[in-house]
Order: C-alpha cells, then sequence, then structure tokens
C-alpha cells in the first residue's frame, strides 16, 4: 500500500471498526471526510478525533506571553482562533455539530489539561513543527526559533513549562 491523503484513498465500504485522526483533521475538508469514514466504517464503529492545543488562549502562560510579539505579523495555521471563534480544536461546538451532520450517533467531547516541560532546545525543536512557522522563509524562520530558545534560556532559566490542551472527539456510526 501506498501512501495518500484521506481525499485519495481508496476505503472499503463498511470495513473498519475504528476512524482515528491525531492532529491531523484541521488539513482535510470536514464534511466530506466525515462522510467517507462514516461510509468506512462497520455499523457500530467508532471515530476517535483529537489535537493537542500548546498553550490555553483563554488562559494564557507567561512563556505564551512573552513570545506572543515574535507571531504578532504571523498568521495562524489553519488550527488557529478565527473570526471570533475558538481554535478549530477546542470549537466543541463545530466538532460535534459536524460529527452529528455526518450522521454519526452519540458524538462527544472530552478536554484534558497537563503540563509538559522543556528545555531551551526542546522548546525551540517544538516551535519548529507549527505549521506558521514551517512555511516561513528559512532564513526568517532560523532568526525565530532562535529567537524562541534565547527567550527559553535566559528569561526562562532554560527550563519552560507550558499548559497543554487535549481535545478528543468520538462518536458512533448507527448499527
Amino acid at each position: 500500500m501506498r501512501p495518500t491523503t484521506l481525499e485519495d484513498a481508496g476505503l472499503e465500504t463498511d470495513e473498519y471498526d475504528l476512524a482515528a485522526a491525531a492532529s491531523a483533521f484541521h488539513w482535510v475538508e470536514e464534511d466530506a471526510a466525515l462522510g467517507k469514514l462514516r461510509a468506512a466504517l462497520r455499523p457500530g464503529g467508532w471515530i476517535a478525533i483529537w489535537w493537542t492545543s500548546y498553550g490555553d488562549e483563554v488562559e494564557p502562560d507567561a512563556f505564551s506571553r512573552a513570545l506572543d510579539p515574535l507571531f504578532r505579523d504571523i498568521p495562524h495555521g489553519l488550527s488557529g482562533p478565527s473570526g471570533g471563534r475558538p481554535p478549530f480544536a477546542r470549537d466543541a461546538e463545530r466538532r460535534l455539530g459536524a460529527l452529528s451532520n455526518a450522521g454519526f450517533e452519540v458524538p462527544e467531547h472530552d478536554e484534558t489539561r497537563w503540563v509538559r516541560e522543556w528545555d531551551a532546545q526542546g522548546i525551540r525543536g517544538l516551535y519548529s513543527t507549527f505549521s506558521p512557522i514551517g512555511v516561513l522563509d528559512p532564513e526568517r524562520r532560523k532568526a525565530l526559533l532562535d529567537t524562541v530558545a534565547r527567550i527559553a534560556e535566559e528569561d526562562f532559566g532554560g527550563h519552560v513549562e507550558r499548559q497543554l490542551v487535549t481535545s478528543l472527539y468520538t462518536a458512533r456510526k448507527p448499527g
């Protein structure tokens, strides 16, 4: 089997017990993708979709506030807040509505808050994976990431603690 996108995948109908997506579902057209996965699931099969948000936009932590000036002119990625709505992953009203509209039953949402620690190079590495940073030209990306690491080292003693929020959505295909 060769790698493919969800949009191009040839999924058998009523074949799978579980469809899962981790930190990726904001990259597909949600309604079409949910319809395709619902068709691929056996009756009674489940879908689980989750994301982890690095920080809490409602209660930003000190490190996030320290980095805010760096990101003023960098647009949010597809998963960021938009039009006064919460970030994609945390917009429970829309995610649960999309699951229901796609014909899933018992859509549920759960959030888990947890804390993770990084050293300066670790937090630099984490930020290098964020799509709004990844699309920057190489020189600007390197300068931004170097500044993230410098702030972590100089202003936070080389030890950054971040509040994370994992948002999980589950639902079942009728059957």
